[in-house]
């Protein structure tokens, strides 16, 4: 619940609260809404030097009272990702790099089902999926280990994107690591057919093939 609140820096509507937790029926739920809140004041009020309600409520609205001066990752994420995107200075997009990877420590409340959370997990994921494409495509020829490392994370969010898989493999061979291409491409083909049914682009195999001479 204090992360459904995080999430949120507007007011949220009560019945919104109750359909994203309890949606089972008004009374049951209004009743375990309030006691997940009195248990919620609670539990944060322990840890507040100073003593203020942490969670306001206008009516039918909840907010976080803005007097926690909250930080949350979630929060400075975002920014990053945004700061990576739009910047037009590549040492700005590779230092937002270095804080999303610092920022980003695995799904967002992994192991949560509720849709909210699905919501917001997928488009975690999917920012730091193309941040780090962004990143692998710009930064590998003058940046080469931050090159590796993004288009790693890259594939790890989407193994079946072919250019980017590519990419990493040319990466690979930049560093004189052909024998890592080749296991790599080895490994693919083999997951593609087993999983998609597809066979690699032309220009994995050409990577492939560029790979198997640097070993001549």
């Amino acid at each position: 619940l204090f992360a459904y609140f995080c999430l949120h820096s507007k007011p949220v509507l009560e019945a919104e609260v109750l359909e994203a937790f309890w949606p089972e029926g008004e009374e049951t739920s209004r009743r375990k809404l309030a006691g997940a809140l009195s248990t919620l004041r609670a539990t944060l009020q322990k840890a507040m030097v100073r003593k203020l309600d942490p969670l306001i409520r206008q009516r039918d609205r909840f907010y976080l009272n803005p007097e926690l001066h909250l930080w949350h990752d979630v929060h400075e994420f975002e920014r990053a990702c945004q700061a990576a995107r739009q910047s037009d200075s590549l040492e700005v997009r590779l230092a937002e790099w270095n804080r999303l990877q610092v920022l980003y420590q695995g799904p967002y409340l992994n192991g949560c089902y509720m849709d909210w959370a699905l919501v917001q997990r997928q488009r975690q994921e999917q920012a730091l999926l193309e941040v780090s494409q962004q990143i692998a495509r710009t930064a590998w020829e003058t940046h080469l280990e931050v090159g590796l490392e993004a288009a790693q994370r890259a594939v790890q969010l989407d193994p079946w994107n072919q250019p980017t898989q590519a990419l990493l493999m040319r990466i690979w061979m930049r560093l004189g690591q052909p024998e890592r291409a080749i296991r790599h491409y080895q490994k693919l083909v083999l997951q593609l057919h087993q999983e998609l049914g597809a066979e690699p682009s032309i220009e994995l195999i050409e990577c492939y093939q560029r790979a198997r001479l640097a070993l001549d």
